[in-house]
């Protein structure tokens, strides 16, 4: 099930990146982003992740997002009392957007609406001792949050997304478009 949940997103992305797209300045965007990976599991600390992301508008209010983010600091956890671990989480995500504007113009900025579905790839790494495990997944995924246009090149964003049942990314990010 997993490969086939690849193999269709790996088409779309190929399907909409080949579809012709009339080039407007903004079309494309990078940007970056922090936060917390918000993990509901006893004994588990979040984790303080850094990531970037590449966009690209398909069409009105709609676009493509491919996501990386590294969890960095945090995650420890205590799989038995006395005895600590570390537990990191890193994902890969292509994301189908739409975006909606929620109020034209607070002065010069516009401000915005953001929902947002893919398919995510996770590896998440335990560590106690001399123990070291790393595990991998591909799932769906969904998330949403709101922006805020500073200018024509300038979007600050706040998003939450499930990375899994119990793992939740809360983050703000500044992308630029190109």
């Amino acid at each position: 099930m997993k490969k086939i949940i690849l193999i269709m997103t790996l088409l779309l992305v190929v399907a909409v990146s080949t579809t012709p797209v009339e080039a407007k300045e903004g079309d494309m965007y990078g940007g970056v982003k922090a936060g917390f990976m918000l993990i509901d599991v006893k004994s588990v600390d979040d984790i303080l992740a850094f990531g970037g992301l590449f966009g690209m508008g398909i069409a009105p209010k709609v676009y493509v997002e491919a996501e990386l983010n590294l969890g960095f600091i945090g995650g420890n956890f205590e799989p038995v009392p006395g005895v600590d671990g570390d537990f990191d989480i890193w994902t890969i995500g292509a994301y189908a957007v739409y975006k909606e504007t929620l109020v034209e113009k607070i002065g010069t900025q516009k401000v915005y609406l953001k929902g947002k579905i893919g398919v995510l790839y996770e590896n998440v790494r335990a560590k106690v001792d001399t123990f070291n495990e790393s595990l991998s997944d591909v799932g769906l995924t969904f998330g949403g949050g709101a922006g805020i246009k500073l200018d024509d090149k300038t979007d600050i964003e706040v998003e939450l997304t499930l990375l899994e049942g119990d793992v939740w990314f809360l983050s703000t990010g500044v992308n630029f478009a190109f």
